[in-house]
């Protein structure tokens, strides 16, 4: 048996020419879904990808391997509705260190119990209740964040569901978006910090005729969030994560060098 909201969402999922607002979360990407009447917003379309694979771990624990079978059956149908029909997928990406600052903070939570002295997954980093550790956060920004995801959306999610490899497309940052064109389907890659608002906006409505009725620009605000009196805290980066985001041949098809060490120095606090 399933819940009438899981029938309702796995039913949307079945139509043709849908919407996907499809991304690897904390891209700023929240307006776009209130914007859109009807589409659908989703990280992944494959068990073990949620950007937080803390949540997987502790659910199998915690509800067993009938959860896991049917969230898997779940995931399935996704990706047979999103593969058939003539659907829009709409793939926002976020420069990877300011992603990955939003992400850590909105599962901070869940870094915390996979690091806790009683909940612990493993002895890679321990938290007391006791200790005393002025760089904690950093700390647990270093041992816990998997800095490999954005490598692993595209390879393991985005490469899986459409069978092309990303990396065979070039990226013109002049115009900020790609489109590629997949079996009847359209994909709509864009850099947000290159594509803002209006620009975004007429693109959308010029390729394919949508009307974005309104842009609610403020939705899904750090500001608004439990962790936004922490959240201005400066995280320290460590060399070895460092370099797997600089390093990364996804990363660096939609940006350069150059850009890859501001957006990194900002994420340290400088300007």
């Amino acid at each position: 048996m399933i819940s009438k909201s899981l029938y309702l969402e796995l039913k949307s999922f079945l139509k043709s020419n849908n919407i996907y607002i499809y991304q690897m979360g904390k891209v700023g990407s929240s307006f776009l879904e209130r914007s859109l009447e009807n589409a659908i917003h989703i990280h992944n379309f494959y068990p073990n990808n949620r950007p937080c694979s803390y949540y997987d771990i502790y659910l199998k624990k915690l509800r067993g391997r009938l959860y896991w079978s049917k969230y898997k059956a779940v995931m399935y149908i996704k990706r047979y509705g999103a593969r058939k029909g003539k659907n829009l997928f709409i793939v926002p990406i976020r420069d990877p260190f300011s992603r990955s600052k939003s992400m850590f903070f909105q599962n901070l939570h869940m870094y915390f119990v996979a690091s806790h002295n009683y909940t612990n997954l493993d002895n890679k980093f321990v938290v007391n209740d006791r200790a005393s550790n002025k760089d904690l956060l950093s700390d647990l920004f270093n041992s816990r964040f998997e800095f490999d995801y954005f490598d692993r959306w595209f390879r393991e999610d985005f490469e899986k569901l459409f069978d092309i490899s990303i990396l065979e497309y070039k990226f013109d940052t002049s115009k900020g978006w790609l489109e590629i064109s997949n079996n009847e389907r359209n994909i709509f890659l864009y850099r947000v910090d290159l594509l803002e608002h209006d620009s975004l906006k007429n693109v959308l409505s010029l390729r394919y005729n949508l009307d974005l009725k309104s842009l609610d620009l403020d939705s899904n605000s750090a500001v608004d969030k439990w962790y936004s009196s922490i959240y201005k805290n400066d995280l320290k980066i460590s060399d070895a994560n460092l370099d797997k985001i600089m390093e990364s041949d996804y990363v660096n098809m939609f940006f350069n060098k150059s850009e890859l060490n501001k957006f990194a120095n900002k994420l340290r606090g400088g300007v």
